[in-house]
């Protein structure tokens, strides 16, 4: 009698055991996303980054935007403080090698002052590039392109140096180039080509933006 009554309290405690422990490992188990809801998170997450990427592409075109206004103010300013250093306007395609030692490049300037090598792998300095603009190997290998332009139309003879009427702006879209020079060939148009370029609107912005030294935004929608 006694061992039947033990046998049957522990067949009662071992039941009772195994329910509370299945019970403790349901009330454990983690609880797991569908594979619906899942796929509605993810939707969700792709609306909104379709929603976000053209304001991201618009505030990256205005940043770039407001660097190339920048760099070209910059040397334009440049460009002034050598003729009234000088007294003279920059040798045709040399604008570039001309006006470093007014745009900080001291060193560069002393480095080629007695005439640049042919082929020589000479580094662009910062502000002859335009954020907007594809980047590019020059016809010299290595050597990247001057993404601006000097707009001049030079008399003939130049009798005066306050002749020469004169500006800046970064050139056309250079993606599609083969074969430009390299930067310290420094690129030159005249005022009539200039107007041509604004007329099609060809320009490495939106729009085809160009950007004067003066500030002005030209060939815009």
């Amino acid at each position: 009698m006694a061992t039947r009554l033990f046998n049957c309290g522990f067949r009662r405690l071992a039941r009772v055991s195994h329910q509370g422990a299945a019970g403790d490992s349901r009330a454990r188990a983690p609880f797991g996303a569908s594979l619906l809801e899942l796929l509605v998170v993810l939707f969700i997450i792709g609306v909104m980054l379709g929603l976000l990427f053209p304001a991201i592409q618009s505030a990256r075109g205005r940043v770039n935007a407001n660097v190339c206004q920048n760099n070209v103010r910059q040397l334009g300013i440049a460009v002034s403080r050598y003729i009234d250093a000088k007294k003279r306007f920059p040798a045709p395609n040399q604008w570039t090698v001309d006006i470093l030692k007014y745009v900080e490049e001291w060193d560069l300037a002393e480095s080629i002052s007695g005439g640049i090598p042919k082929g020589a792998k000479i580094g662009r300095p910062r502000l002859f590039s335009c954020p907007a603009q594809s980047e590019i190997d020059s016809s010299v290998e290595g050597v990247r392109v001057c993404h601006y332009v000097l707009v001049v139309d030079r008399p003939v003879p130049i009798r005066n140096y306050d002749q020469v009427r004169w500006d800046l702006h970064d050139r056309e879209d250079s993606s599609q180039a083969t074969n430009f020079d390299p930067w310290y060939i420094g690129p030159e148009i005249s005022f009539a080509d200039q107007q041509k370029l604004f007329a099609a609107k060809l320009g490495p912005h939106a729009g085809g933006a160009f950007y004067t030294h003066t500030g002005q935004v030209r060939g815009v929608d």
